[in-house]
């Protein structure tokens, strides 16, 4: 959309109060779209004038522009999200690898054995297994990671 004199454009007359109200006469605004559609507007405001072709263009591939940069805010976000999920996860599964070295050590089973006593404990109490872990090795007097 682009109106080289927003304030007598029929289209939006509220918006072409407001405008010049505030002093703008002309207004390019080109869409910005993500994942198949617009998610907001890229908008040039100016006093007064004509948005060229070239101008217009330009608004264009800077949208594009915006739109990219947002892409890669949004991927790098959710690459943060899963870095924390597997570091969350491998802290966990260390807990219960500690967990079943100590039953092993304590009781003198095998790991087979230790996953069986360990799982069988956070069955009974309800509790997730990296908790039940954790409470052990505590009770145990050893340090969870």
């Amino acid at each position: 959309m682009h109106s080289g004199s927003i304030g007598g454009d029929s289209r939006w007359p509220q918006l072409g109060e407001a405008a010049t109200v505030n002093g703008i006469g002309a207004v390019l605004a080109t869409p910005i779209g993500l994942y198949g559609g617009p998610i907001g507007a890229c908008m040039l405001f100016s006093s007064s004038r004509t948005w060229t072709d070239d101008e217009v263009l330009a608004a264009e591939a800077y949208a594009s522009v915006l739109a990219a940069a947002l892409e890669l805010a949004g991927e790098a976000q959710r690459t943060t999200v899963l870095s924390h999920r597997l570091q969350e996860t491998l802290q966990r599964h260390e807990v219960v690898e500690q967990a079943k070295g100590a039953l092993m050590a304590r009781y003198g089973i095998d790991a087979g054995e230790a996953s069986v006593k360990l799982r069988d404990l956070a069955r009974r109490s309800g509790r997730p297994l990296a908790e039940v872990a954790r409470s052990l090795l505590r009770r145990l007097d050893l340090d969870p990671p």
